[in-house]
């Protein structure tokens, strides 16, 4: 996470408009940091609602030229955007030396000590063991009081060094550290957005293995993509979000769309590239997608919504509105709501996760798609086979952009 050193700090964050990124600026906000939204330009009317010091359309070189020098960014997204700004953070403030504290020896006398050459007080300097292989690092952070012992806190029944969320920020020690890797995680502010991407890719083998070749086991919904291929056929590009190891985009590229696969997932795309060589995929997001406006002639998204919360709606059909043209093609089908809204896991395809699986109400995703300016055709809903998913009821919306 990024670290507000103090307050007036400046920060930027990048993906501001997503849950992560409100709850970083909300993050920075609350501890006196200045920020600034970093957005595309074509967003920048919806992020001016933010408490932000400004806005940046990151997309704008000159905007982006105009930036103050930066204390650090928060990265909700990733990509390649961070590495265009590493000239606007300040310099490192670097520790230049230690000495112990008076009359003390290693094994008995009082912690050691570290003078900054920068104004502020002394630091603790310890050093704590390293993740993943990487060589250990150092943090620093002011000493304790008395009360707040490792024996203190075992009688508080508290973890002995455990740091609050806000507290577990890395410090600035280059501008490389400087970038905060969020990666659609909220863990300040006590924001659950679940890592779908890493999630993702940590199960895509498995996933693969898994669902590539469902489509065998669902004639209805083989025969909705033999409409939709039908009515994009030869009309020019469709948009498969979502699509994981893309086994609908490869069904409806076989029935001869001009097709582009797109997921969230790097190594979902990864596999679907070994699945499938030959065929045009990529990363995308589905909330923010590069394709210039009015570009496509279709857009399909099978199940790509489950991770959606019902607040997103919005933006994803005003999304999906920008990208289709006039008279494009739109075929969408969810999980239905019923008993329960959501399903949360802890695993998924024997790995560890935090994900929510969202069930929407029709009403909801069709209203969202009309207000965003596509007229819906056909609505079909279907309850799931035991055997071969998950049994819940599942609804299909085919839509044409008016």
């Amino acid at each position: 996470m990024f670290h507000v050193r103090a307050e007036g700090d400046r920060v930027l964050v990048i993906g501001a408009l997503g849950n992560v990124g409100r709850a970083a600026v909300f993050c920075a906000k609350a501890r006196g940091a200045r920020v600034w939204a970093g957005v595309r330009r074509k967003q920048k009317a919806e992020a001016a609602k933010l408490a932000a010091e400004s806005v940046v359309a990151l997309d704008d070189d000159a905007e982006i030229d105009e930036l103050p020098q930066l204390d650090s960014i928060a990265d909700t997204v990733g990509g390649d955007t961070t590495k265009k700004l590493l000239g606007k953070v300040k310099p490192a403030r670097h520790h230049r030396k230690c000495r112990r504290g008076a009359g003390g020896s290693q094994g008995a006398g009082p912690r050691r000590r570290c003078d900054a050459d920068t104004p502020g007080p002394e630091a603790a300097h310890r050093a704590r063991p390293s993740r993943g292989g990487r060589k250990a690092r150092h943090s620093h952070r002011e000493e304790a009081p008395p009360d707040r012992s490792a024996r203190g806190a075992r009688a508080r029944g508290k973890e002995p060094g455990r740091k609050s969320r806000f507290d577990r920020m890395t410090r600035l020690g280059s501008p490389e550290d400087a970038i905060a890797r969020v990666a659609r995680r909220a863990y300040d502010c006590g924001v659950q957005t679940p890592d779908v991407r890493a999630a993702y890719d940590r199960v895509a083998s498995t996933y693969a293995k898994q669902f590539a070749g469902e489509l065998a086991n669902k004639p209805l919904d083989r025969a909705l993509l033999d409409a939709f291929a039908e009515l994009t056929r030869g009309t020019g590009t469709v948009l498969e979000v979502g699509g994981g190891p893309c086994q609908v985009g490869r069904y409806l590229s076989d029935g001869g769309v001009q097709l582009v696969g797109t997921d969230l997932s790097p190594a979902m795309i990864e596999t679907a590239r070994a699945l499938h060589p030959g065929m045009s995929l990529r990363v995308a997001d589905m909330l923010d997608l590069d394709d210039p406006d009015a570009s496509l002639a279709g857009l399909v998204a099978a199940y790509a919504i489950v991770h959606l919360a019902p607040e997103q709606l919005p933006d994803m059909a005003r999304e999906w509105a920008r990208v289709v043209r006039p008279g494009g093609w739109l075929l969408v089908s969810f999980h239905v709501e019923e008993e329960r809204a959501s399903l949360h896991l802890d695993e998924f395809l024997g790995e560890r996760v935090a994900m929510d699986f969202r069930f929407h109400a029709v009403a909801a995703v069709r209203g969202a798609l009309v207000q965003a300016g596509f007229a819906i055709d056909a609505c079909l809903e279907r309850r799931g086979h035991a055997d071969v998913e998950h049994p819940s009821l599942r609804a299909y919306l085919l839509g044409r952009r008016g």
